[in-house]
């Protein structure tokens, strides 16, 4: 009976990891498409965030709540940034670890049957 919950594990981990290349391999076809470089990465990212920033020492945008919106927005470009990074990590070890879960899937299924 352990055997068959370890495989189960096994298959939930198998798919989960595929999943998680299948989203890396979906950001690298973004990253590759001119209107998300212009719009996110470029207009978002990179742009949008240094008028932000720059947007802080304004003297017209220094009340508290200017300065607390300001902050949120910087908030946002970063969290963004950090989340198509961890696609991108996840895809990677996902991949790494992929063949062995398949070997250790393989050698359960043999001890089963």
């Amino acid at each position: 009976m352990t055997n068959e919950t370890d495989l189960q594990s096994v298959e939930i981990t198998i798919e989960q990891a595929k999943a998680q290349i299948e989203n890396m391999q979906a950001l690298d076809r973004l990253r590759k498409n001119k209107d998300f470089i212009a719009l996110i990465e470029t207009g978002f990212l990179k742009d949008e965030a240094s008028r932000v920033v720059l947007a802080l020492a304004e003297p017209a945008l220094q009340a508290d709540d200017q300065q607390k919106q300001l902050y949120k927005m910087i908030d946002a470009c970063g969290y963004l940034r950090q989340y198509l990074n961890r696609i991108y990590q996840f895809g990677h070890h996902a991949e790494g670890a992929l063949a062995s879960h398949e070997d250790t899937r393989n050698e359960l299924m043999s001890e089963i049957a």
